[in-house]
């Protein structure tokens, strides 16, 4: 637990620092804690077989990108795998060399950041433990896409685009999230959007995708304990924005939030899909939002969804039980040592 503890004391203490220090700082602490862990995270064993498993065959090229081969892992894995096999690089490194590239990432979101010590803030207690440490390939994307819709002013720069297809590439599942963010959408756009779903999932064989994300019979209110997170987070998210952003109660994103809470207790795969929205909402949105400039309710609500979430995580650690394949949390081990 020591070595948890030290990461927070030691990213709390850089919010001390002089401004222009604290991306770099911060940004070195986040990355030796995350970029060195040793079997550290539920997914990272499987994380690092996955990828092992995209080698391309030069000689037959094309097996590679046929049938579940193509949606095993996305391009990005396939390209890290194949650099590393023929470098003969130890694969066992590669979610470090992942790691590195968000450090990068966090760098520059910190260092152009509205109030650097909010966003600090935010990526130690929401983008540490769940995303990057457990879903791995889903924090890549994460952060890659919140670079990418926030760090350029014109969104339709090719500097831009470049970084959304890249956030693409980095996890398929997260597609919905990554065209969201690029619509401006009102009511009539979300229901066109919503009927056009209904009617591709009704056309389509979705059961190569539904073997890794599988539809049963257990709801998403009893889907691993997740259901008072996903009541909680509705209706904080849908406070947050009315009280703080000051968005009305029948705002689009309000309604699409909405929707993506109906189709997560009808399917629970969606919730993994939800609470990446979520996530990618609040650090977008505190990476713009002038919090000296708000008044103290509105601080403490903007607040009340980082730290829920954070708890929520631990209770997700403390509750891990061991499994074929999975990483452990504690005792936290690093590549350092």
């Amino acid at each position: 637990m020591l070595p948890y503890l030290l990461y927070y004391l030691c990213g709390i203490i850089v919010l001390l620092f002089p401004s222009k220090f604290k991306p770099l700082f911060y940004t070195l602490i986040w990355f030796i804690f995350i970029g060195f862990r040793n079997g550290i995270g539920v997914d990272y064993f499987s994380t690092i077989k996955t990828i092992e498993r995209q080698v391309v065959d030069f000689s037959n090229i094309s097996i590679s990108f046929q049938g579940y081969n193509l949606l095993d892992a996305e391009i990005i894995y396939k390209v890290l795998a194949t650099i590393l096999f023929y470098l003969k690089i130890n694969s066992d490194y590669v979610l470090m060399y992942i790691s590195l590239i968000e450090s990068f990432f966090i760098f520059y979101i910190i260092k152009t950041a509205t109030n650097k010590n909010l966003i600090i803030i935010i990526f130690l207690l929401v983008f540490s433990i769940h995303y990057p440490m457990n879903a791995i390939r889903q924090g890549f994307c994460l952060i890659s896409l919140i670079f990418a819709n926030n760090f350029f002013k014109d969104r339709s720069s090719i500097n831009s685009i470049l970084f959304y297809l890249f956030s693409l590439i980095t996890h398929y599942a997260s597609l919905p999230i990554v065209l969201l963010s690029r619509l401006t959408l009102d009511f009539k756009k979300i229901i066109i959007l919503t009927f056009a779903f209904l009617f591709v999932y009704k056309i389509l064989d979705l059961d190569t995708l539904m073997s890794r994300y599988s539809i049963d019979q257990i709801d998403a209110f009893t889907f691993k304990g997740n259901g008072l997170k996903l009541y909680l987070f509705t209706s904080l998210f849908i406070f947050y924005n009315y009280f703080v952003i000051e968005k009305k109660l029948y705002d689009s994103e309000n309604i699409l939030i909405i929707l993506l809470f109906i189709l997560t207790i009808k399917f629970n795969p969606f919730f993994r899909l939800y609470f990446f929205f979520l996530y990618y909402k609040i650090i977008s949105d505190c990476y713009k939002l002038n919090f000296s400039k708000i008044s103290d309710l509105k601080k403490i609500i903007t607040l009340l969804i980082p730290v829920f979430l954070f708890l929520f995580e631990w209770q997700e650690v403390f509750r891990f039980q061991p499994c074929l394949d999975c990483g452990d949390w504690f005792p936290y081990k690093s590549l350092l040592f």
